[in-house]
């Protein structure tokens, strides 16, 4: 790839304002080996998951023609008079009250001294779940957040099920990072106007809407923000590299924004004694512990802090991912699958076409080891990888933001160990898909 097309995607922002960043890295590959992300689609929508029918019958609702199990004259289980009860004494209905024996044999409960039962409500079935993902384009112009189904199979060019557009109302300018609360809310990182923008759940369609909350302003700390994360409590995590090579922080923000917001965030994550250098992504593990991925390559690096920080914090993290055994180069963004593993996309490495490394879950100390599991290769289809997101079952979706046909997702197996060089098991990608540039993803 021609370093004029690298820039634009592994530095997040084809603006002068990160001109610095940009001439650092051109300038360490050249030296080297001669490219851009952020913590939860095809017109083939999956199936939603429905409720298995369970082995139990639920009792009939009241004056439900269907016989008992025996075939006996029993009474229904619902205690309402049976359909197919034993015949009355008369042909024609009683006109005794309802306290008059029946002369059936087994005598139809009163239906009038207790309501039938309420059946038993059948479980809503879950809502499958969907990819997130943001494109740069080319400019705030066209610049889109887009929605496809989940579990994608073989190669797809269909239109997203949603797409939000960049444009004043919606306040979407370069969108970098997006992550996905538990409620469904969006978050994305607005790379090019310093600023995150909330969304509402479930978008469906073309939206222009106005964001459900803007967090602007010199008071936040934004710098050039691309990753982003939410926790369990709905906290916000942003990365932001900053203009200054081997500089930047990461900013916490309150849960459930509204309106327009330009106050300090809880925290600050910053300084040289944190191992912060250049934070392209962020994500938060399970237990809320931390995680950044460094793309200063000076070395770079994946950093551990502890849980819920507040303050200003310049002290040195829980855990270091580094050194030139891990594989990592340029690391852009993280995931974690229901393990705690964390997987990792590098743009750069493998011939420039870039790489996914994956490591242990729960690092401690400075750790310069191997990967489990490598993927990289022609044949993976990687093309600058800049965003990682792993599905709930365990599913790897990357976005590729490499220049013309290598713009797409790439959807790989679960469980990955070794160095794979395998085709992915799914592919977006086309003129229809809306993808140019593809940078953040999430799965919710």
């Amino acid at each position: 790839m021609p370093a004029d097309d690298i820039r634009p995607y592994v530095l997040g922002r084809s603006r002068a304002k990160i001109s610095t960043l940009g001439l650092f890295a051109l300038a360490a590959l050249s030296v080297g080996l001669a490219q851009c992300s952020g913590p939860g689609g095809s017109g083939n929508t999956v199936p939603k998951p429905t409720s298995s029918t369970t082995a139990t019958p639920l009792p009939s609702p009241s004056g439900s023609a269907s016989p008992s199990p025996s075939g006996s004259a029993s009474p229904s289980p619902s205690g309402s008079a049976s359909a197919s009860a034993s015949p009355r004494a008369s042909g024609s209905p009683s006109s005794a009250p309802s306290g008059t024996p029946s002369a059936s044999a087994s005598p139809s409960p009163t239906p009038t001294t207790r309501p039938s039962p309420t059946p038993s409500p059948s479980p809503s079935p879950s809502p499958a779940q969907e990819v997130y993902v943001t494109t740069l384009g080319t400019n705030c112009s066209n610049s889109i957040l887009t929605v496809y189904p989940a579990n994608p199979s073989g190669t797809l060019n269909e239109t997203p099920l949603a797409t939000i557009l960049a444009s004043n109302t919606t306040g979407l300018c370069d969108p970098y990072g997006v992550a996905i609360d538990r409620s469904g809310k969006i978050y994305v990182a607005n790379n090019g106007v310093n600023s995150l923008t909330v969304y509402a759940a479930n978008p469906m369609g073309t939206l222009n809407q106005a964001p459900l909350a803007t967090i602007a302003g010199q008071n936040t700390g934004l710098n050039i923000p691309t990753g982003i994360a939410v926790d369990a409590s709905g906290n916000i995590y942003v990365a932001n590299p900053g203009n200054a090579a081997g500089g930047g922080s990461v900013t916490v923000y309150a849960a459930n924004p509204s309106g327009t917001l330009n106050e300090a965030p809880l925290a600050t994550i910053s300084g040289g004694s944190t191992g912060v250098a250049s934070p392209k992504g962020v994500a938060v593990a399970a237990d809320g512990k931390i995680y950044v991925a460094n793309a200063f390559f000076n070395p770079p690096s994946v950093t551990v802090y502890a849980a819920n920080p507040s303050g200003t914090v310049n002290g040195a993290p829980l855990a270091t991912i580094t050194g030139a055994s891990t594989g990592l180069y340029f690391p852009n963004a993280i995931a974690f699958d229901a393990s705690g593993n964390i997987y990792v996309a590098n743009p750069l490495g493998g011939s420039f076409i870039g790489s996914i490394t994956v490591y242990a879950a729960n690092p401690s100390g400075t750790l310069n080891e191997a990967p489990l599991a490598t993927i990289v290769g022609a044949s993976t289809g990687l093309n600058v990888p800049t965003g990682i997101a792993v599905d709930a079952s365990g599913k790897i979706y990357v976005t590729n933001s490499g220049n013309g046909s290598g713009t797409s997702i790439t959807v790989y197996a679960a469980n990955p160990s070794g160095t794979l060089n395998e085709a992915p098991i799914a592919t977006i990608t086309g003129n229809a898909t809306g993808l140019i540039g593809p940078v953040g993803i999430a799965i919710h």
